[in-house]
């Protein structure tokens, strides 16, 4: 009907509306998923094509393409495969950003502090190299704006190192093998509760 027929008008005039303001903006003409774009960023940083680095065995490749190649595995299996890949960079939202950020911690259980800790410490590296790879399409004019991920904060609480508290048969099995001034200090710091930078 005529009511639709301009609804659906509309709705294309904005998006040439769009397409026009982003190429004022100096973007480049061509449309790329979020997928696309985080492939194109690894190619960007290799002079190995993508294919040859994953025939390639580890030892056979460069400290910087063994790094690639890790980074191709994980982009690959959480972004590239995931509902977020397939989103056109243009229509990224600050949402979509932290909802695919808290899905990759969501078969973690919470109350498993130790491990919901790790697990949010390995996604902040993944979004830190995701993060790394959308500000390259943005500086390379493949989006008009990085207002998407500005905002998206990493998890906080992740780095904090594990708490661990020696039982006696511990100490015992570490006094066994010590160096008897390797001993003393320990004994030191078991009694005085000293920071070990304290006890020398």
């Amino acid at each position: 009907d005529k009511k639709g027929a301009d609804t659906k008008f509309r709705q294309v005039e904005v998006l040439i509306r769009e397409w026009h303001k982003s190429l004022e903006q100096g973007v480049v003409p061509q449309r790329l998923t979020v997928g696309e774009a985080v492939i194109k960023y690894l190619e960007s940083k290799t002079m190995l094509t993508l294919e040859q680095i994953r025939a390639s065995k580890h030892g056979d490749l460069s400290r910087d393409d063994r790094n690639i190649k890790k980074s191709l595995s994980v982009f690959e299996r959480l972004i590239v495969a995931d509902e977020l890949g397939k989103i056109y960079l243009d229509k990224l939202r600050s949402d979509m950003l932290t909802a695919w950020l808290r899905r990759l911690v969501a078969d973690i259980d919470p109350l498993d502090v130790d491990d919901f800790r790790s697990a949010k410490s390995t996604a902040n590296r993944t979004w830190a190299s995701f993060r790394a790879a959308l500000n390259w399409a943005f500086k390379q004019r493949l989006i008009a704006t990085d207002n998407a991920w500005r905002a998206v904060e990493r998890f906080k609480d992740a780095e904090s190192s594990r708490e661990f508290i020696p039982t006696d048969a511990d100490i015992a099995k570490l006094y066994k093998c010590a160096p008897a001034e390797v001993i003393r200090v320990c004994e030191f710091l078991r009694h005085t509760g000293c920071r070990s930078g304290e006890a020398y």
